[in-house]
């Protein structure tokens, strides 16, 4: 649109256009603990834009791991881990194997979360490429499972976290 002095103009009051961008507060279940793909200050809006797209090709599963086969029980939200699982491991057919490859981290459930238990990681829900989703439940039925973090993760994992959400 154009105004009489040439000057294109909007249709839209521009608080619209920019709130469209916005991620709503009803969302705040949906985004809380996503990865963001730059720092967003505390405080600030959180525009949809700044959260981290997963694949549109990807599963996401709930893999039972304990602490001392998943780094401790450190991961995060966002953390990116390769799933190695090791089959027969007393026999002479031992073997292991890399069953998914920088699978996201997008959820973590511990101890306290079930039956008012103790605090440790019990399992983690994973997005896993589509193709390594049947791979990795049959390596969950089989095998032993590790989780080992990607050494691709930057020095501070930027993610939304529930206080900076309005």
């Amino acid at each position: 649109d154009r105004d009489v002095t040439g000057v294109q103009t909007c249709a839209l009051p521009i608080y619209a256009r920019v709130a469209r961008t916005l991620v709503p507060a009803s969302l705040r279940a949906d985004v809380v603990g996503r990865p963001v793909q730059h720092a967003v200050r505390a405080g600030s809006l959180l525009e949809a834009g700044a959260l981290a797209r997963r694949s549109g090709n990807s599963r996401e599963i709930t893999v039972p791991v304990t602490p001392e086969h998943a780094l401790g029980g450190e991961l995060e939200p966002g953390d990116r881990v390769d799933v190695v699982a090791t089959f027969d491991a007393n026999s002479d057919a031992a073997r292991t194997l890399t069953v998914a490859g920088r699978a996201e981290v997008v959820s973590v459930v511990r101890g306290d979360q079930v039956f008012g238990g103790s605090g440790a990681l019990s399992a983690v829900t994973l997005a896993v490429p589509a193709d390594e989703a049947m791979v990795l439940v049959y390596a969950m039925r089989t095998g032993a499972l590790d989780l080992l973090r990607s050494a691709e993760i930057p020095g501070s994992r930027a993610r939304v976290d529930s206080t900076e959400v309005l």
